[in-house]
């Protein structure tokens, strides 16, 4: 699952990702199609991007960073040209969130480390479409993630399986392995 929840990949025969087509994931299942009801409503999600956007460049110049600013199909971001503070992207983080409180469409705002993005959709929605895609439940599931902070695109994963938190590829690496062990053990016995 990627984007927060806009895009589903699967890995083909040549092992390739590849995206799954939206008919199949999005579409298919009413209650999941129900979940992205924002999926159907471009003008209400383009009024939200461009709210999000004004506010991420006021802020920005409020800050007096330089900033390029990234829009996609369902998400606005900044990335400050010249390195900057963490504590710079927190209060973007921050603020985007309280000036965002009352949107219509469900969003993310979050500190991704270098930069500052606002998603429509997250992870939380995005987590429970892909359980119900794969048939599992979040006893079933385990999600890994690095920002499980108040301003991380991870936190809202927290109430719908159980979480891994980790800093790096290295460590998700390591993690993966020990996993991998343990249910090749278990298998074993």
């Amino acid at each position: 699952m990627g984007g927060e929840c806009n895009y589903l990949l699967e890995v083909n025969e040549t092992y390739e990702l590849e995206f799954v087509d939206h008919a199949r994931w999005r579409e298919a299942d009413p209650v999941v199609r129900g979940m992205y009801w924002f999926a159907h409503d471009r003008p209400k999600v383009d009024a939200f991007l461009d709210r999000a956007q004004r506010f991420l460049t006021q802020e920005a110049e409020h800050l007096e960073l330089d900033v390029d600013v990234m829009r996609k199909e369902f998400a606005v971001g900044i990335l400050p040209r010249d390195g900057t503070v963490y504590e710079n992207l927190e209060e973007m983080s921050i603020a985007a969130m309280i000036e965002l409180s009352d949107a219509e469409v469900p969003y993310c705002a979050f500190n991704g480390g270098n930069d500052v993005f606002v998603d429509v959709g997250n992870k939380n929605i995005g987590l429970h479409t892909l359980m119900r895609y794969l048939d599992c439940e979040g006893s079933q599931t385990l999600h890994v993630g690095d920002r499980f902070t108040a301003t991380g695109n991870d936190t809202k994963v927290r109430d719908a399986c159980s979480i891994l938190w980790v800093a790096s590829p290295d460590e998700t690496t390591f993690f993966m392995r020990l996993l991998y062990r343990d249910i090749v053990s278990r298998r074993i016995l």
